[in-house]
């Protein structure tokens, strides 16, 4: 099945004031943790600084840390240091690949001996097997805003796990100004917007028509929520793919 929800100022005031509920004393309690053994988490901060990634959260991760939820194998690629990625660690066989962008390996390691295991792979997920297989695999803010290479990320990650989630980021009228870093040329790049998730939606339920027959084509658009929901033109896909049996 392949299910997709169109991330709308209404859901976020939907789900804020149980959002903030569930998370905000989690993310209070890993800042006093993480004070104590040394460790700054980038994403941590950003997730006490910026409610609609609260929500965003809350939406993808909540069902997995309540108290009840059965133990489940879970790769993340990409979730950075926070309560959440802490929560996962402790109730779950997880395992997070991470490219390390904002925090030093230390700080990874640090948390890693206060839960007594090692679970963090600091890489690139391109350079690293997906081999064993998971119940769920979750990358969040990640693709293709981040990483475009979405497409191999899918080919890569779907044959070894059960479901997928995934929030997908996408612009219109966008473009920005980055800098190739071997050689310091200025480029400008055009991000994915509202074509190229359609492309690949269709991709998927062209590829895997008994796992994805079809979506709902009504929560495939593009408004400006600028100064409403973000601080840019952001728009964003909340993606769950699961398997057929």
């Amino acid at each position: 099945m392949l299910e997709i929800v169109h991330f709308t100022p209404v859901c976020f005031e939907r789900d804020r004031i149980q959002a903030d509920a569930w998370l905000l004393p989690l993310l209070r309690e890993s800042t006093q943790h993480f004070q104590t053994i040394g460790v700054h988490g980038i994403s941590n901060d950003w997730l006490g600084q910026q409610p609609w990634k609260r929500v965003l959260a809350f939406q993808v991760f909540h069902d997995l840390l309540e108290p009840a939820s059965p133990q489940r194998r879970i790769l993340e690629v990409g979730g950075g240091l926070s309560a959440i990625t802490e929560r996962l660690a402790i109730q779950h066989d997880y395992s997070l690949i991470e490219l390390a962008t904002h925090e030093k390996e230390e700080n990874y390691r640090k948390l890693e001996a206060s839960l007594g295991r090692t679970f963090v792979t600091l890489a690139d997920w391109s350079d690293t097997p997906f081999t064993a297989p998971r119940d769920l695999v979750i990358a969040n803010d990640l693709f293709p805003n981040v990483d475009q290479r979405l497409y191999a990320f899918i080919d890569a990650a779907w044959p070894m796990c059960r479901e997928l989630r995934l929030t997908l980021t996408y612009y219109e009228n966008t473009v920005w100004h980055v800098k190739r870093i071997p050689s310091g040329e200025q480029l400008i790049v055009r991000p994915w917007g509202l074509r190229e998730v359609r492309v690949f939606l269709d991709h998927l339920v062209e590829c895997h028509p008994h796992d994805f027959p079809s979506y709902d084509r009504t929560q495939l658009v593009y408004h400006d929520y600028e100064k409403i929901l973000f601080t840019n033109r952001r728009n964003i896909l909340r993606v769950r793919m699961t398997k057929q049996t």
